[in-house]
């Protein structure tokens, strides 16, 4: 559910789930042939419904796919292109609290832990929550929601408001607009490649030229803890983070 424009994502009742997990399918065969013939990997969920997901493939032998974090019980499928045939079948079983599954040989391999997604930054596709149902005074005069990955607060310009043109050259303040409508007082917003690499965020309110208030910050060890939740609970950095 990638948002090339960065922009927030509403919640629905029947909507993306904030509580993924990213799980891995490495080639570990002794010729990597997985990827052969133009092969489409899918994970099925087996413990919610019997969900299918396409996976993304990362390299030559590594492929992913975000899902529920109560994802348990999981089948892998090699797919022929048109995703019409299925050509192998891996019924990996229980993960318990592992994350990447090695295909040794045909229909068999073994859970384990991966190297990839250890870096300690935000990574395209993490989600974050931003919640107003605390505060919802944080949508009046129209206010526009930006988010800005930089712990820089008002404080860090004097408790002035931040004129956006001033500050254009400014790391500290590089505000993005966020352009869809909440659900509600809920948003949620999907890292894209743009934003991969910050270890840290604020959400801010205000106008087209102009920021007011801020958000507490959200880091990416709280964050990688399950705090995927800002809270707004006054003007400027009143506040939690929760896991959502």
């Amino acid at each position: 559910m990638e948002t090339p424009d960065g922009r927030i994502i509403p919640l629905s009742g029947n909507g993306f789930r904030l509580n993924t997990v990213r799980l891995y399918f490495v080639d570990s065969t002794e010729q990597h042939w997985v990827h052969n013939d133009g092969a489409v990997m899918e994970l099925v969920d087996n413990t919610n419904g019997h969900d299918h997901y396409d996976m993304t493939q990362l390299d030559e032998v590594t492929w992913y796919a975000d899902v529920p974090a109560s994802a348990y019980n999981i089948t892998f499928n090699r797919l022929d292109t048109g995703k019409s045939t299925q050509w192998n079948s891996w019924s990996a079983g229980g993960r318990d609290k592992n994350n990447t599954y090695f295909a040794t040989v045909p229909e068999h391999g073994h859970w384990g832990e991966s190297e990839h997604n250890t870096e300690n930054y935000f990574h395209a596709g993490d989600l974050i929550c931003l919640d107003l149902s605390g505060f919802p005074s944080w949508k009046n005069d129209s206010a526009i929601i930006y988010v800005n990955f930089s712990d820089a607060s008002k404080a860090d310009n004097g408790g002035k408001d931040i004129d956006i043109a001033a500050m254009s050259g400014s790391e500290k303040y590089q505000p993005r607009k966020l352009t869809a409508e909440p659900d509600g007082n809920i948003y949620i917003y999907t890292v894209t490649s743009k934003d991969e690499g910050k270890t840290v965020l604020r959400f801010w309110r205000g106008n087209e030229s102009t920021l007011w208030n801020c958000s507490i910050s959200l880091d990416y060890d709280s964050y990688k803890a399950g705090n995927n939740c800002v809270r707004v609970t006054g003007w400027n950095e009143h506040g939690d983070v929760y896991a959502k």
